[in-house]
């Protein structure tokens, strides 16, 4: 059974969740994921899920390290939300540009 969790969102996005148990899964781009890893700053998710990396929460120095992990993952999804509203503008641009030549 899957413990209770938390779950943070940018939008509609999940950033990451934290288990009732003290448990923060968050998700990354393979490479990301197999550097955090190698770097002992998160571990594979005890399930074996792809991407997803874990880090228990056990004592107060891990809070600083959970954080930094979840900031990288909001970052992405800012990013992330950039790409697209920038790419919606443009389309949106191009097709009042393509209403005024006709």
């Amino acid at each position: 059974m899957v413990p209770p969790a938390t779950v943070y969102r940018f939008g509609s996005r999940q950033i990451g969740h934290i288990h009732t148990t003290g448990v923060e899964d968050l998700t990354f781009p393979r490479e990301i994921h197999d550097e955090l890893i190698s770097d002992a700053r998160a571990q594979p998710h005890p399930a074996g899920f792809a991407n997803i990396v874990s880090h228990h929460i056990r004592e107060l120095e891990d809070v600083a390290k959970v954080l930094e992990l979840f900031h990288m993952s909001y970052e992405r999804a800012k990013e992330s939300a950039e790409r697209h509203w920038e790419r919606t503008e443009r389309r949106y641009s191009n097709d009042e540009q393509g209403q005024r030549s006709a």
